[in-house]
C-alpha cells in the first residue's frame, strides 16, 4: 500500500473513532433529553396543574365566605362571577391532567379528585342559593358543617396527589442520575478506548514509515563513505510502497556501484601489470646491449713556432 493511501487510511481511521465517540455522546444525549422530557410531562406539569386546582379551590372557598359579609347585590354577583371563572380554570386543569397520569395509583388519586370536587362544587352552590333566598342562618351552617368537611376531604386529595408527584420525581430523579451516570461512564471509555486505539495506531504507521527511512538513511551513508558491503533487507524490498521501491533503488545503486569498483579494480590491475612488463623490458640486462667501437685518439696539436 503507498504511503499516501496509508496516511488517508490513517485519517479516516481518526475520523471514525471521532464519529464513534460522537454517536455514542448523541445516544446519551437523547437518553438525557427522554429522561427530562419524562420528567417535565409527568412529574412537573402534574404538579403544575394540581397547584392550579388547589389556587382555585382556596379562591372559591374565600368567595364563598365572603358572601356572608358582603351586603349589596352587585358584590353577590362579583363573587358569583369570580367563583365561575375560578371554575372554569379547575375544569381545564383538570382536562390536562390525565394525559400525565402514570399507573394504578394516579388513575384512582384522579377518580377520588373527582368526587371530592363535585361534592365541593355542590356545597358551594347551595351556599350561594341559600344567600340568594336570604337564608343566611341555613348557609352558616352548611358553611360550619358539610362545605368545611368536603373542603378538608378536597384537600386532602390534593395533598395526597402532590405527594404522589413529589415522590415520582424522587424516583424519577433517581433514574435519571444513574442514566447520566452511566452516560458519563459509556463516554469516559470511549474517549479512553479511542485514545489508546489512535495512539496505537499513530504509532505503528509511523514505525512502518520512519523504520525504513532510517534504514535507507543509514545505507546511503555507508555507500557515501565508500562502503558497499551493506545489503538491503528483503523485508523492505518486498514493501509494495514508495519506500519499497527506494530500497530497490539503493540494492541496485549499490549492485551498480560494486560493478564500477571491480571493473576499475580490473583495470587498475592490468594498467599496473603493462606498466611492470614496460619496465622490465626497459631496464633488460648489460649483456644484451650491442657494443660500439672505440673512438680514436685524436693526436695532440703541434705548437707553431
Amino acid at each position: 500500500m503507498r504511503i499516501g493511501m496509508k496516511l488517508i487510511g490513517g485519517f479516516l481511521i481518526v475520523a471514525l473513532i471521532a464519529a464513534a465517540i460522537g454517536v455514542v455522546g448523541i445516544a446519551n444525549l437523547n437518553k438525557l433529553k427522554t429522561a427530562d422530557t419524562h420528567m417535565y410531562a409527568k412529574v412537573a406539569e402534574p404538579l403544575g396543574l394540581i397547584a392550579r386546582f388547589g389556587f382555585s379551590v382556596n379562591r372559591i372557598r374565600g368567595s364563598t365566605l365572603n358572601l356572608f359579609i358582603v351586603k349589596d347585590a352587585a358584590s353577590v354577583k362579583d363573587l358569583v362571577d369570580s367563583v365561575q371563572a375560578r371554575r372554569k380554570e379547575m375544569d381545564a386543569a383538570l382536562k390536562a391532567y390525565p394525559p400525565t397520569m402514570e399507573g394504578a395509583q394516579d388513575e384512582r388519586q384522579f377518580a377520588q379528585l373527582q368526587q371530592d370536587y363535585a361534592s365541593f362544587n355542590s356545597e358551594v352552590d347551595n351556599i350561594f342559593s341559600l344567600i340568594a333566598t336570604g337564608k343566611k342562618s341555613e348557609a352558616v351552617n352548611i358553611a360550619q358543617g358539610n362545605f368545611a368537611k368536603v373542603l378538608d376531604v378536597l384537600n386532602a386529595s390534593l395533598n395526597q396527589m402532590i405527594l404522589t408527584n413529589i415522590n415520582d420525581a424522587r424516583s424519577q430523579s433517581g433514574v435519571d442520575t444513574a442514566l447520566a451516570d452511566q452516560a458519563i461512564l459509556a463516554m469516559t471509555l470511549v474517549v479512553v478506548l479511542a485514545l489508546i486505539v489512535s495512539l496505537l495506531f499513530g504509532f505503528l504507521l509511523s514505525r512502518s514509515i520512519t523504520r525504513p527511512l532510517a534504514r535507507a538513511v543509514a545505507l546511503s551513508s555507508a555507500i557515501a563513505k565508500g562502503d558497499l558491503r551493506e545489503e538491503v533487507a528483503g523485508t523492505f524490498l518486498s514493501r509494495k510502497d514508495e519506500l519499497g521501491t527506494l530500497a530497490h533503488s539503493l540494492s541496485e545503486m549499490t549492485i551498480s556501484l560494486r560493478d564500477v569498483v571491480v571493473a576499475v579494480t580490473a583495470s587498475a590491475g592490468s594498467v599496473a601489470s603493462g606498466s611492470s612488463q614496460i619496465s622490465t623490458t626497459a631496464q633488460g640486462s648489460p649483456k644484451e646491449r650491442p657494443s660500439r667501437p672505440p673512438r680514436a685518439k685524436r693526436s695532440a696539436p703541434r705548437s707553431r713556432r
